[in-house]
């Protein structure tokens, strides 16, 4: 008799590692026949004999939190049980990835020792160069890996912050978006279209004395890092910078920037701007007004429009304004207010009486610089100035009286008068 066996079902590729029985039936002219199989599925890759853990070392103590440039020591047994995980693409060139029953050290995806066979300690020294943040993961790079880490396949939009100092030599290649890239040629660290790059710290120097940064095509983005020069082909030293920031000098001075300025010689530091120093900000008048914005020259910030402040008669932003009064020589006390002519002229130009009003003060009496005047401007013009000037006092003339000599009774009376010939106010 001849039995159909069923067709077996495939196992599923996400069933996890352990023992399984399978029951297999067959039915033939009212006979049943069952039977079952028992199968092992393994873990690939390595496993840790003993008490299954991998413990680190700082020296002779157990821990797990390290700084640059302490040797971490890893312990762990490992035991082959199949195919061991793939290596890092990024560091690939650099170590040679575990096989069956090796074992190797990684942090993150970086492996960073050699794969060594069977049981031992593997000591690993790292010492960090950069930070690189990438689709929501980090990683630190050493030194010796630093180049694979800005390669094509693994720079491509990612961020990176220099922890030390790195000097590149040859040439490396840097993939960004929108299949731009950042190469370093001629011993400086060059970006074409970069535009997915973004550099927030570090010193990048070029050797043999070369520009430490050469951009090209597409502007990236700098908030932060020191350059031994900076320069730029078919972009402009501003588009580099990340709104509010900007390049410092030896001094810590921000540096003023031309629209079109395409490179920096000598150390230049990029970090937030301060908006100070010496013709590190600037003013720009808005014609046929009394109003100016000012503007840093370092980092591109714009305030908003405000009033000119005309002190002794110039403005900041290189507005002028003047009062003239006319018609104050020899103003004499009369009695009545004195109100001397006004004249208001704005960069060259005469203002219209209609364009400022005037209030006079004090005006009546004598006396030096005591009377004012104030012009105060009106509609698109704003401004306030007090000017003074001087009344003199009136002439003054000899009173004309006549002694008489006249004698008297006791307790008699007499009235003397007086006639005014000329003022007698002051």
């Amino acid at each position: 008799m001849i039995w159909p066996l069923p067709s077996l079902a495939p196992v599923p590729v996400d069933t996890p590692a352990g023992n399984y029985t399978y029951t297999c039936e067959a039915t033939c002219d009212g006979y049943t026949l069952s039977h079952k199989f028992s199968f092992e599925i393994k873990q690939s890759g390595t496993q840790f004999t003993g008490d299954g853990t991998v413990k680190t070392y700082n020296g002779d103590t157990q821990t797990t939190t390290f700084t640059a440039d302490d040797t971490i020591t890893v312990k762990a047994t490992p035991t082959a049980t199949g195919e061991a995980p793939s290596n890092s693409a990024m560091f690939a060139a650099s170590f040679t990835g575990p096989g069956a029953g090796q074992m190797a050290v990684f942090v993150g995806s970086t492996q960073v020792s050699e794969a060594v066979d069977a049981a031992g300690t593997v000591n690993v020294n790292i010492s960090v160069v950069a930070k690189v943040e990438k689709n929501g993961s980090t990683i630190y790079v050493d030194a010796a890996h630093f180049a694979n880490a800005i390669a094509p396949a693994n720079g491509n939009d990612a961020t990176f912050t220099m922890l030390q100092d790195v000097m590149l030599t040859g040439k490396v290649n840097i993939s960004c978006s929108n299949g731009a890239m950042i190469s370093q040629i001629a011993n400086a660290l060059l970006t074409e279209g970069a535009t997915g790059l973004t550099i927030e710290g570090g010193t990048f120097r070029g050797a043999g004395g070369n520009t430490g940064l050469y951009i090209q095509y597409q502007p990236i983005v700098l908030v932060g890092g020191t350059f031994e020069g900076i320069e730029c082909v078919l972009t402009t030293m501003k588009e580099q910078l990340k709104s509010g920031y900007c390049y410092y000098d030896q001094n810590n001075k921000p540096i003023a920037l031309t629209n079109e300025q395409t490179n920096l010689t000598g150390t230049v530091t990029v970090k937030k701007c301060n908006h100070t120093g010496e013709g590190v900000c600037e003013y720009t008048h808005a014609t046929g007004t009394t109003t100016h914005q000012q503007t840093c020259l370092a980092c591109g910030k714009k305030w908003d429009e405000e009033n000119c402040s005309y002190t002794n008669g110039e403005c900041a932003c290189g507005s002028t304004l003047s009062v003239a009064l006319a018609g104050t020589e020899r103003l004499i006390y009369d009695g009545n207010p004195r109100e001397p002519g006004v004249t208001v002229t704005l960069d060259g130009t005469k203002l219209a009486e209609t364009d400022y009003g005037v209030t006079y003060a004090n005006n009546i009496n004598a006396g030096t610089d005591t009377a004012t005047v104030t012009v105060k401007g009106k509609e698109n013009y704003s401004f306030e100035i007090k000017k003074t000037f001087s009344i003199e006092k009136a002439e003054q003339k000899d009173f004309a009286a006549t002694a008489v000599t006249t004698q008297y009774e006791k307790n008699g009376t007499f009235t003397v008068e007086a006639k005014k010939t000329s003022s007698d106010r002051p």
